[in-house]
This record gives C-alpha cells, sequence and structure tokens, in this order.
C-alpha cells in the first residue's frame, strides 16, 4: 500500500539458507518442523535457534549473525561489480566470501580489505 510498513508479522524470521534459499518461520515451533524436514542436525538447530533469537547464545547474549551459513535476510549483504548492474549475495564472513564469489579474490587484496568494504 506504499507507507512503507512491512506486511509481514514482525516475529517472523526470514532465514538464509548456504543454498541462498529463504525460509519464514514465526515460532520455534516452525522452526522445529524446517529442521525436521530439511534434516537439520542438532547443533546447527541450536544455532539457528540463537540466529532466531530465541536462544541464548553462550555469554548471555541473544542473537547470531552467522550458522554454518545461514544468516537472517537483512543481514544479508550484496556485492555489485563495477560497471554491472547485477547483484551478488554475500553471505558469511569476509574469507567464506571471497572464497564463494567468483573473481573476488583477484580484486581484492585481503579479507581485511573485503572486511572493511562490507562494513563501509
Amino acid at each position: 500500500d506504499g507507507d512503507g510498513r512491512s506486511k509481514w508479522p514482525p516475529s517472523m524470521k526470514k532465514l538464509v539458507s548456504p543454498e541462498h534459499i529463504v525460509y519464514f518461520v514465526n515460532s520455534r515451533d516452525e522452526l522445529k518442523e524446517l529442521v525436521r524436514r530439511l534434516r537439520i542436525d542438532e547443533k546447527l538447530a541450536g544455532n539457528l535457534r540463537q540466529l532466531c533469537g530465541w536462544q541464548e547464545v553462550g555469554d548471555g547474549h541473544s542473537g547470531r549473525g552467522l550458522a554454518s551459513g545461514w544468516t537472517l535476510l537483512h543481514l544479508v549483504r550484496w556485492l555489485r561489480r563495477d560497471g554491472m548492474e547485477t547483484y551478488i549475495v554475500a553471505i558469511g564472513t569476509a574469507p567464506q566470501i571471497r572464497k564463494a564469489v567468483p573473481g573476488l579474490k583477484e580484486v581484492t587484496s585481503s579479507d581485511d580489505q573485503l572486511k572493511k568494504l562490507l562494513n563501509g
């Protein structure tokens, strides 16, 4: 309707898999069903609960940014090559992104350089 508000419930989590598939989950129960359906092991399941903010991360912090290549949609970063109009999904740490994105190693001198670019 053009008012800029999201059509999704605020509690809905939009999980992005390492394969760049987005899964929508509203609750721990829906996440549990997704874990069962995708045959995700218990360790990753716990990490996904942390990613969604539904389980503490060790030292009292709630949530995390990555879980074995999974992330939340709003944390996905996008890269655009100079002279191109297409964007590349960048998920993971700087070393993971440099490894996954074809040609990125050739145009960035180090993981630290890419990290600075990603973080502005």
